[in-house]
């Protein structure tokens, strides 16, 4: 055959690449039939690597991820959600036997944002919004004008810690939803800001 008479007379002409090539190829077989494969270029078999996280980068894939009841854990203090005290945001403590009151209190619609709709609002039970007011997380009944409809949408961006977003106020750069103990406040972006989307609490 020809391919044979080749290998022969290449085998008499370089002797030692004729071995280098078969133990090459013998060991290329080994791996195959072991299951294991290379690659030179290109994304790794399990995709490209995780993307790394911080502030003021927007959340893909778009303004349609996260509407509907939704609740939001400190990324920070596990068992603590955004909701609010006496209309004032705080860090709600949420358990398993937490009262339906404590669980309604730290889940909310969110919505296509009332400023705009890239970013979000988020309506209480009650039909009030979370806006900003002097500093503090605040639930508001609607208004209809343009301060309120800024104060009451935040854009997600990607938070500090891992898998986490964070909310920066609409019109407000480098001002965050983060809390101070179970206050929460509006101030520049760190761990304390980091937020996990959750199911509904109620």
């Amino acid at each position: 055959m020809p391919v044979v008479s080749s290998i022969l007379r290449s085998a008499r002409a370089h002797p030692i690449a004729i071995v280098l090539t078969v133990g090459a190829l013998g060991l290329g077989f080994g791996l195959c039939a072991a299951g294991w494969t290379a690659s030179t270029s290109g994304p790794a078999p399990n995709g490209p690597p995780p993307p790394r996280y911080g502030s003021g980068r927007p959340m893909p894939p778009g303004p349609q991820w996260m509407l509907g009841p939704a609740s939001l854990e400190s990324a920070e203090v596990s068992g603590r959600f955004v909701g609010a005290s006496g209309g004032l945001g705080a860090l709600v403590a949420v358990g398993p036997s937490s009262s339906v009151a404590t669980r309604r209190a730290a889940t909310f619609v969110v919505v296509s944002g009332l400023a705009d709709a890239e970013c979000f609002s988020f309506r209480a039970a009650d039909g009030r919004y979370l806006r900003r007011s002097a500093q503090r997380l605040r639930l508001s009944a609607a208004e209809r004008n343009d301060q309120f409809r800024s104060d009451a949408t935040l854009c997600a961006r990607r938070g500090v810690l891992p898998e986490s977003i964070a909310l920066e106020f609409f019109g407000q750069p480098g001002s965050f939803v983060r809390h101070d103990g179970d206050l929460i406040c509006a101030g520049p972006l760190d761990a304390s800001g980091a937020f996990m989307v959750r199911r509904p609490l109620a």
